[in-house]
């Protein structure tokens, strides 16, 4: 995650750490090297200077093509570090982060199997996130419930119900950080 040594020992990213900050200073993101496309071989993200504040909401708006998405990427490991001795970026992943991607997706399983994916069930705790992630209403429509088995790549719901089945995947999962992209 971090190109040089100077970052490790930053006063600011030191703090991040021992604060369990989301932060990013100075930091530069790239996709994959490509030569045969060079729209993607000169795509930077630079993002100067960042930091989330813990234990609440934090939104990213701006316009479409903007580069939201490309920063929770970023985060989360999918583009490759690029910056400047002192630069850095930290996502504190101690307490475990999930992220639910602005494309839904869903496994051939069902839907109570979408959710709670692979933790131990809680049956308390699923009612709960079903109930806030507006998802009451669509089991309702299904004889099964939450035993309804979704097909391959979720062809059982509509774009609505698997958007609220993935919010509910990355809120059952029970993390401290919980990324959202939203579109």
């Amino acid at each position: 995650m971090l190109d040089s040594p100077e970052s490790f020992s930053s006063p600011e990213y030191l703090a991040a750490v021992e604060r369990g900050l989301i932060r990013l200073k100075d930091a530069t993101f790239a996709w994959g090297e490509d030569s045969s496309n060079e729209h993607i071989h000169n795509f930077r993200l630079h993002v100067p200077d960042v930091t989330f504040v813990k234990g609440k909401v934090n939104l990213i708006t701006g316009p479409t093509g903007s580069g939201k998405t490309t920063l929770l990427a970023s985060l989360i490991g999918e583009l490759h570090f690029e910056g400047p001795p002192g630069s850095f970026y930290h996502l504190p992943r101690e307490g475990g982060v999930s992220y639910a991607a602005q494309e839904s997706w869903c496994l051939s399983a069902s839907i109570k199997e979408n959710i709670i994916f692979g933790a131990p069930y809680d049956a308390a705790r699923c009612r709960r996130v079903l109930h806030d992630c507006g998802l009451e209403p669509d089991l309702a429509l299904f004889d099964d419930g939450d035993e309804t088995e979704i097909g391959e790549r979720g062809v059982t719901l509509s774009g609505g119900q698997k958007a609220r089945v993935t919010l509910a995947r990355a809120i059952y999962a029970n993390t401290s950080v919980v990324l959202l992209d939203g579109g």
